[in-house]
């Protein structure tokens, strides 16, 4: 009957620890400690005098799970012998879990027991010992072991039994845990992506919400404490472009992070991001400062901190688009710890995606930017079409749709005459920048500006950096103000109209895109140069038909009375040719009379008059005598610093004006006359006007000689009619 009663109620006592287990295991889905508590205490309490514990492997270390016993200070003294080496020839745990055997020993300190567990034994005061693997999937992961401080005890079949009962509850356990947790991280992984996905979705345009999100899921998945994005650009340099660190970063993080950022930006060969573009795989590091194969340049992150215990874990993801390397993902983890592959594969999958929103944005700004440049180019072309006369509003217009675009500091137009620049329209230059410039111009062109240089040179010019240009004035390059320039010139068969200027704050090299838009807009100038000089020459042109056909109007309306004729020739003159003032001259014998003025300082026609009064001689030696004389147009191009008769000086100084044409008016090759015109400005007339003047001097020509032939007629009609009278007479 007792033993009966013992038997059953041993096997009651099991029945109901086991059940307690599992109900620990159903209560603690995510933790497996709950169990392991649950595991020791029961075994401790069902096998009496035993002291129980669970030992878990972690690589090659050894740790403790949980420990029960009858003694609280023999528990203590046993946790300090943990974490232990996993060594299956020194250890009968390791072994254990090795084996995948139960192990027992009934004395440590019999000969051949392994000096690790002889030594635990003397340790902790315990000399019976026996071990359960715990074992999951044919692997050791594990085990429970029970230890006594007597030696000579062994385990019972029935004890056997049951510990192998706990070893398989606490491999339920924790297999239970881990589908779990890996449910639970696939599930936040999956979330994870998701969101980025709808990021990228809402953010078409910018990429740095995806990147912030992508830094923020790093961080919240992995642990990580630092991390950053950094892009290659076509100049070859890799550029950090994002970068996250956690809030309560310790000094030596926040001076590996400031060492990190004064890296960049940096040729692709020489940074290990770079590096994981050229693998095209992702580069784990569990061990920056000790583990090997670590490059350089990144261990020296970690000893320029000034403490080679300042370490880290890193990861690097490539983002690669179609077999290309735009860029790439790191993260770094402190204290380090190696990352899991589905770490790993997840950053891969956060680097596709980053690579995925960057080309997205890309194909979206250069589809923006295309139709900004198309709505630009559109823009000039309307008002080429609506300003025919005009060339300012296209410079203004180029200048606003240069710097929208560019997105640059100022964009500055500039028209060449073949000998000066002059300075035609700017956009988002300040008002005094805009007052120097104006004082600056017009300037011959030179290698000090850029825009001279692309005058000279006739072909794109590009300064990088201001500041390390030779040829560049120092004195322009201030703080704050441009360090990068782009010009581009305006040709017409090869020859250069003028220039497009663009600067920008920051140095560094030109977008190809930008150059090739400028390009677009210069084309567009010089169409709308050629438009205003051929409208303008259109126009000039029916103006002088006009002027002319009036004249003759005048002419065959004033058969007898040249005055006219000579005053809409002046008037003309002066309004065709933009003069200041005109003198129309007769020839008298040798001598040249004023026949008409125009224009000039108001109340000088009379001092005019005064001054010539005793006429001017065709041999004086004065540019009007010499026209005449040699019957070739003459010019003064400045009264005041050419050698001119004083009485010409002094007309120049009453009438008000500084340069001067003289064309000659001639009949059959003879001189009969002159037609000076004026401007208050110096300077020459271009070879049109003269021609134009010539004209004139032409159909004044014609007016003298029709005038003098109907004198002459009148007069021989006179002496007919007086000599037919004198024969009336004579008959009668």
């Amino acid at each position: 009957n007792v033993r009966l009663f013992n038997e059953t109620r041993e096997a009651l006592e099991r029945q109901t620890a086991t059940a307690e287990i599992l109900k620990v295991i159903s209560r603690s889905p995510t933790d497996v400690q709950p169990v392991f508590d649950a595991i020791a205490q029961n075994a401790a309490r069902l096998f009496d005098g035993w002291y129980s514990s669970i030992i878990m492997r972690d690589g090659d270390i050894l740790r403790l799970g949980a420990l029960a016993g009858p003694v609280q200070e023999t528990i203590e003294q046993w946790k300090s012998l943990f974490p232990l080496k996993f060594l299956p020839d020194q250890s009968l745990a390791a072994r254990t879990i090795h084996e995948q055997a139960l192990l027992e020993v009934s004395d440590t300190e019999a000969p051949g027991v392994p000096e690790i567990t002889r030594e635990g034994g003397r340790r902790g005061g315990y000399r019976s010992v026996a071990f359960a693997p715990l074992v999951r999937e044919g692997e050791g992961i594990g085990i429970i072991g029970l230890a006594r401080p007597e030696p000579g005890h062994t385990l019972t079949e029935k004890q056997k039994a049951l510990i192998q009962t706990f070893a398989d509850q606490a491999v339920i356990a924790i297999e239970n845990v881990r589908l779990f947790n890996e449910t639970k991280e696939a599930l936040e992984h999956q979330t994870a992506t998701t969101e980025v996905l709808q990021v990228i979705s809402s953010s078409v345009a910018d990429t740095t919400p995806v990147f912030d999100k992508i830094i923020q899921s790093c961080a919240k998945l992995f642990g990580v404490r630092y991390a950053n994005v950094a892009l290659l650009r076509d100049d070859g340099m890799i550029h950090l472009i994002q970068d996250f660190a956690s809030a309560d970063l310790v000094e030596w993080e926040i001076a590996h992070r400031k060492i990190i950022q004064a890296q960049f930006p940096r040729p692709a060969r020489d940074s290990i991001h770079g590096y994981a573009i050229h693998k095209r795989e992702v580069l784990h590091y569990p061990d920056v400062a000790n583990g090997p194969g670590v490059p350089a340049g990144l261990r020296a992150s970690v000893t320029l901190t000034g403490d080679r215990g300042n370490n880290y874990s890193a990861l690097f993801a490539p983002m690669m688009w179609e077999g290309k390397g735009i860029g790439a993902i790191g993260v770094h983890r402190n204290p380090p710890s190696p990352f899991a592959d589905k770490d790993i594969r997840l950053l891969k999958t956060f680097a596709d995606q980053a690579a995925i929103a960057i080309q997205n944005a890309r194909l979206f700004n250069e589809t923006k930017e295309a139709l900004e440049r198309q709505t630009a180019t559109a823009e000039i072309l309307r008002v080429i079409a609506s300003s025919p006369a005009d060339v300012q509003p296209v410079f203004d217009t180029i200048a606003k749709s240069a710097l929208a675009l560019c997105k640059g500091l100022y964009a500055n137009v500039f028209r060449y005459d073949g000998e000066l620049l002059h300075f035609m329209a700017t956009e988002s230059l300040a008002p005094r920048g805009v007052e120097l410039m104006k004082a600056k111009y017009p300037m011959r062109p030179d290698a000090s500006q850029a825009s001279g240089r692309v005058i000279l040179s006739g072909a794109d010019v590009c300064i990088e950096d201001l500041s390390r240009d030779p040829d560049y004035d120092p004195r322009l390059v201030v703080s704050g103000g441009p360090r990068r320039m782009l010009g581009v010139p305006m040709l017409r068969e090869g020859t250069p109209l003028g220039a497009i200027v663009v600067a920008w704050r920051e140095p560094g090299p030109v977008s190809k895109h930008h150059e090739e838009l400028l390009r677009t807009f210069a084309d567009q100038a010089v169409i709308a140069i050629e438009n205003v000089r051929l409208f303008n020459e259109t126009k000039e042109a029916l103006e002088r038909q006009t002027a002319t056909a009036e004249i003759l109007r005048v002419i065959s309306r004033s058969t007898t009375d040249l005055q006219p004729v000579f005053d809409a020739i002046a008037e003309s003159s002066l309004r065709l040719l933009q003069g200041w003032s005109v003198i129309i001259w007769r020839l008298e014998g040798q001598q040249l009379q004023v026949a008409a003025v125009g224009g000039g300082l108001p109340g000088s026609d009379g001092e005019v008059r005064k001054l010539f009064g005793t006429s001017e001689g065709v041999t004086d030696a004065t540019f009007l005598g010499d026209a005449v004389s040699s019957r070739e147009p003459r010019q003064i191009l400045d009264s005041e610093s050419e050698e001119v008769s004083p009485r010409i000086r002094e007309t120049a100084r009453v009438r008000g004006w500084r340069s001067n044409v003289a064309v000659p008016m001639l009949q059959g090759g003879n001189p009969i006359g002159a037609i000076t015109l004026s401007r208050a400005q110096p300077g020459g007339f271009a070879p049109r006007e003269i021609e134009q003047l010539q004209t004139f001097a032409d159909q004044a020509m014609i007016a003298i000689e029709n005038v003098r032939l109907f004198n002459e007629t009148k007069e021989a009609l006179e002496r007919q009619t007086a000599t037919a009278a004198v024969l009336r007479v004579i008959s009668a």
